[in-house]
């Protein structure tokens, strides 16, 4: 097949169906779950001890370095699932995972579940990139609506889902963009099992240019706008109503005394 997101399309659903487009989905899910629960976890820990050791949340830069770290923290249990799923993607019939992994290990030890590991140093930007700029723009948005008024009997410091959504979007979709070649490279470096990122990179834009680090760039963008925008609106309200809850208890106890 060709190489836009539709002849891609075309030829899944010729050859494999609408299966083609799900296979590998369970793993995928696993590890995205896996991923940002730990993420979310790792974050909050280290965002907690910056406030303790400074005295102030983070700012801008404090954030994305805290991000950075939060992203490394889910690595040693995530890689391995992101291997064996891409295998399986790029795959033709149905693979066992487990097999999957005994064959990675038997052909590049266990160093081949980590394969691409180095474009973390890079890669890490990306959810400190989304959640540093959404921060910042939740920010904004809250101090447009307050300037107004209250934003029509809003409920303070909370965004509404739409804006959350829109914010979340625009956060994943400039953070995606930014850091794309290496989940490129990284990508490839997984499906041959063989070369470094750098030197992917380097035998890309020697080959095809530098545009070309940029391929599959829509569908990527695509997916993750969707995917952060609905997760970030998500835990928007989830954390308000946590947030109501805990109020409310705190209040009850007060009564209580």
């Amino acid at each position: 097949p060709g190489d836009s997101m539709s002849s891609v399309a075309r030829h899944l659903g010729r050859t494999e169906g609408m299966a083609g487009f799900y296979k590998g989905c369970q793993y995928s899910a696993m590890q995205s779950a896996t991923e940002k629960s730990i993420y979310f976890f790792g974050y909050t820990y280290i965002i907690k001890a910056w406030k303790n050791a400074f005295g102030a949340p983070p700012g801008t830069a404090g954030a994305l370095l805290c991000g950075c770290v939060a992203e490394w923290v889910h690595l040693p249990i995530t890689l391995p699932i992101d291997a064996c799923t891409v295998a399986i993607q790029t795959g033709s019939g149905y693979q066992n995972p487990l097999s999957i992994i005994l064959r990675i290990v038997r052909e590049r030890g266990f160093s081949g579940l980590y394969a691409g590991w180095n474009a973390y140093f890079v890669l890490c930007l990306k959810p400190a990139i989304t959640y540093a700029l959404f921060n910042t723009l939740k920010q904004l948005a809250l101090k447009r609506r307050a300037a107004r008024g209250g934003g029509g009997g809003k409920e303070g410091g909370v965004l509404t889902a739409l804006e959350a959504f829109v914010i979340g979007a625009i956060a994943r979709g400039v953070a995606t963009i930014a850091v794309f070649p290496y989940t490129r490279a990284k990508v490839i470096v997984k499906s041959r099992n063989t070369g470094t990122i750098g030197g992917t990179i380097a035998d890309i834009m020697k080959r095809e240019g530098f545009f070309a680090l940029y391929q599959g760039c829509v569908p990527e963008v695509s997916r993750g706008v969707l995917s952060a925008a609905l997760m970030l609106a998500a835990k928007e309200k989830i954390n308000a109503a946590v947030m109501r809850i805990l109020a409310a208890r705190a209040a009850a106890r007060l009564l209580a005394i």
